[in-house]
């Protein structure tokens, strides 16, 4: 298993750490509200709640060793056909093709 790991191992020194780009997302609800809450003894605890229109926005972005970029938000749920929009129609225009070497 170590002399397996040795040559991996080896060519992650050749790898340029600014090339990588992370993909992350997150999203909310309004049904994510508190139904507890704390006041003072013996007062009422209000509070408001968009009662039957719920709603999730989606927040995504890439993440680049020198910050954010492609940020995009999206109303609703993540899926594999907006994943893929985004991808093509806003993370790929701010990338560069680069002169990767190939493996035979």
């Amino acid at each position: 298993m170590a002399r397996a790991q040795r040559p991996w191992t080896r060519e992650q020194g050749m790898f340029d750490s600014a090339r990588l780009v992370f993909i992350d997302g997150t999203s909310a609800n309004t049904k994510m509200v508190r139904l507890y809450g704390r006041c003072a003894r013996g007062e009422r605890m209000m509070g408001h709640v968009p009662q039957g229109h719920w709603k999730t926005i989606t927040f995504v972005a890439a993440r680049r060793r020198r910050g954010m970029r492609a940020s995009q938000t999206i109303d609703g749920a993540m899926t594999g056909k907006r994943f893929l929009a985004y991808v093509e129609g806003c993370l790929a225009p701010t990338l560069k093709r680069s002169n990767a070497r190939t493996s035979s």
